[in-house]
């Protein structure tokens, strides 16, 4: 979102205009695009590995076990497409193993663990300042929901969002900021969520930029049953490698630093951007 990012990971060209380059390196954010538009025709894929790793008491028939581990193998895809000057088209799809096990029992569950689309509209510019509207669509993330406790969605879900960005300072040392605030609906038992995510870009050399974002969700508490209810609050430090004008490389590190309902972990993750 991304992205997921995720939103998890900005948007637009390895072109020369700074603020091209700007929207580029923020187009990850976990699964949601950066403020700033894109051109029409223009896309913007972004493909990565990722391996979460977990530990907590996960298994209601061994209690307070210090081994039982959840691990989390995926494969991402996030994708971007300039309708118009102003309007985005993009979306997510994710694929990966999950396991948990401790010393007693191991139990693993492959496939499709989060699909999202959006539609995003730039609704405001002046000067370096830049604010945009997205709507969201996502299925249930089945996989993750079945193996990691206290994250399951039973639903489909829609999100609004709010997006705003300020790019601070000019080449050759650019400094940029973002926001993002969001009301996620989930229509099933879960929680529905409120989301805030930010996003910080210092591009030191032109091949390199430097991204520290962090990632927000906070329960409503209106689940129902057994419905999911949880807090994550994320940290996220990474570095991009521009090896080409349409091509880059990140590598970087999730850190789920704090939380409620659900056991912390850590993702690593590798990534290839590219443009068309």
């Amino acid at each position: 979102a991304c992205v997921g990012g995720t939103l998890l990971i900005l948007t637009g060209r390895f072109a020369a205009a700074p603020l091209a380059a700007l929207n580029l390196f923020i187009a990850c954010a976990d699964s949601h695009a950066a403020p700033w538009p894109r051109e029409a025709g223009q896309i913007f894929v972004s493909s990565r590995a990722t391996f979460f790793i977990a530990q907590g008491d996960f298994f209601a028939s061994t209690p307070n076990m210090a081994t039982d581990r959840f691990e989390r193998i995926e494969t991402d895809t996030y994708f971007e497409y300039g309708l118009t000057g102003k309007t985005i088209l993009g979306g997510k799809i994710v694929y990966g193993t999950s396991t948990l096990k401790n010393e007693f029992e191991s139990v693993s569950v492959s496939g499709v663990s989060e699909a999202e689309l959006f539609l995003q509209r730039q609704v405001w510019s002046r000067g370096k300042n830049v604010a945009s509207v997205s709507i969201t669509g996502a299925i249930p993330n089945n996989v993750e929901a079945g193996l990691r406790p206290g994250v399951a969605n039973d639903g489909p879900a829609a999100e609004i969002r709010v997006l705003f960005g300020r790019r601070l300072t000019e080449r050759p040392r650019e400094f940029y900021v973002g926001a993002e605030a969001g009301f996620r609906k989930r229509f099933g038992d879960a929680a529905d969520q409120g989301r805030i995510d930010i996003t910080a870009g210092y591009q030191p050399a032109e091949k390199f930029l430097l991204l520290l974002q962090s990632f927000n969700t906070i329960s409503v508490r209106n689940e129902t049953g057994e419905g999911a209810d949880f807090d994550a609050y994320k940290i996220a430090p990474s570095l991009v490698w521009r090896g080409g004008r349409r091509w880059a490389l990140q590598g970087g590190v999730i850190h789920e630093y704090a939380g409620r309902n659900l056991a912390t972990g850590t993702t690593y993750f590798f990534g290839l951007w590219s443009e068309f």
